[in-house]
């Protein structure tokens, strides 16, 4: 029941109709299930949000809860507003060097939402444009380099640097393992981030054509790596309610070649189940049996898999833990896992002789000792 009230509140904060359960439960629930409808936002980032749907709901909180939860809710507030501030002082900045660059995901999700205010924020992603070397240069040249952590797609700023956590990307998506399908998909992408709009906040903003190709791609890389929250289906809830019929259109055609058709039917039947969406606006035919797997982990490892069991324990059960997971992802989908595990292989194999000079080294130094 207490999930079931949970899902109708966030309809609630999305304008969604509640359905049976917020019509009915939510006035059977006890002190103790508040703080439970609590935890379940907390697990999923979705503290804002949730708030806004009991207050248009009309719920009366325990006072000690409500008055915990109000002031986390108004820190929300402000995070956003730092985190906008910095978005459009980087784009300030970037553009000053004569760089393109679009804010992904975070901001340019929250400023679509009932209450922008409301989405929890993570770190900011901004794409620049001209290419990793390009980009570490510049970076390298302007002092913002020290510190950071560079990988295939982005470079992660230290965040003394800006107070906050930021990502300079380069290239415009995480790639799919299928490079087949990942080099469909980074064309498309790479033609519509340069579409990106300047927006009243200060930064530009992908289009959501951009967003709803890019986001499920990620969606699909978290839940197949560490794993994906509620929060992250939220943000695709919310693209859907601000695409045009044009816009899911022409993702729905592109979802077979990017290789993205089973995640999109996984993701689909999730926005069905918990927001309601109607299925005019999907993309695709709901998946319910990758629907319910993708659900499930979701609502037991909470945010970006914070929760999971699977990285409970000694780092070898965590190792083994994680093979089985990858092969019982053959089953959701195939082609993406199997060039998962060729690539994880590859590289273990590749790299055992460099972990075998390693070993002899520290061996020949303990020998001396």
């Amino acid at each position: 029941m207490q999930e079931a009230v949970f899902f109708s509140i966030l309809r609630a904060a999305l304008g969604q109709p509640l359905g049976v359960a917020g019509e009915t439960g939510i006035f059977n629930l006890s002190p103790s299930d508040f703080k439970c409808i609590f935890q379940m936002a907390q697990k999923q980032s979705l503290l804002g949000l949730v708030y806004d749907g009991v207050k248009k709901m009309g719920i009366t909180l325990p006072r000690e809860l409500a008055l915990s939860w109000s002031m986390r809710v108004e820190a929300i507030r402000g995070y956003n507003e730092q985190m906008n501030s910095l978005a459009a002082r980087l784009t300030n900045l970037f553009g000053n060097l004569g760089c393109k660059s679009a804010i992904l995901k975070g901001q340019a999700n929250a400023r679509l939402y009932p209450n922008p205010g409301a989405r929890q924020p993570g770190d900011i992603d901004i794409w620049v444009s001209g290419g990793k070397r390009a980009v570490i240069g510049l970076l390298r040249e302007h002092g913002l380099m020290d510190g950071a952590s560079v990988s295939d797609i982005h470079a992660h700023l230290a965040k003394e640097r800006f107070g906050l956590d930021v990502e300079v990307h380069f290239v415009p998506c995480g790639c799919n393992y299928n490079p087949f399908a990942d080099r469909c998909m980074q064309k498309f992408l790479r033609e519509e981030i340069e579409k990106a709009e300047l927006v009243p906040e200060g930064f530009y903003a992908p289009s959501v054509r951009f967003a709803l190709v890019m986001q499920l791609s990620h969606i699909r890389r978290h839940f197949f790596g560490l794993g994906i929250g509620l929060r992250q289906l939220v943000d695709y809830f919310i693209l859907i309610q601000n695409s045009t019929d044009e816009d899911r259109e022409t993702v729905r055609q592109m979802l077979l070649p990017m290789g993205l058709h089973h995640i999109a039917g996984a993701v689909m039947h999730v926005l069905g189940q918990v927001f309601g969406l109607d299925e005019s606006k999907m993309l695709c035919k709901p998946d319910s049996k990758r629907g319910e797997i993708l659900l499930r982990e979701i609502l037991a490892d909470g945010n970006f898999g914070a929760h999971a069991s699977r990285k409970k324990g000694s780092v070898y059960i965590w190792w083994v833990k994680n093979r089985l997971r990858l092969l019982r992802l053959l089953n959701f989908d195939f082609s993406e896992a199997l060039w998962l595990l060729l690539r994880y292989w590859g590289g273990f194999i590749f790299q055992i002789p460099t972990r075998l000079a390693v070993l002899r080294k520290m061996l020949k130094h303990r020998r001396k000792k």
